[in-house]
């Protein structure tokens, strides 16, 4: 009889050959994916964060009975009064 026999017989498990890890291309597909919603995810956030500071500055400065007048021309400003200055 052979040794390798004798020990199976015995109660050893069968020797196996060195196992490789062996995922395949589901795995790849399933790791892509994740990176890509985690990515489309940030910049949505980023978005969202970009929208509603814009909102609040809109919100912030928005004034309907506030309107500033901007001079046409140079002529139509009018010179500063400085304190104390005599004319």
């Amino acid at each position: 009889m052979r040794a390798a026999t004798v020990l199976r017989r015995a109660g050893a498990p069968p020797r196996q050959a060195p196992r490789t890890l062996d995922l395949g291309v589901g795995t790849v597909t399933h790791t892509t994916l994740q990176m890509g919603l985690a990515v489309a995810g940030i910049l949505a956030a980023v978005g969202l964060l970009a929208l509603l500071a814009g909102l609040g500055m809109v919100w912030a400065t928005w004034r309907a009975d506030e309107w500033v007048h901007i001079p046409q021309s140079v002529d139509d400003r009018k010179e500063p009064e400085l304190a104390g200055a005599t004319t």
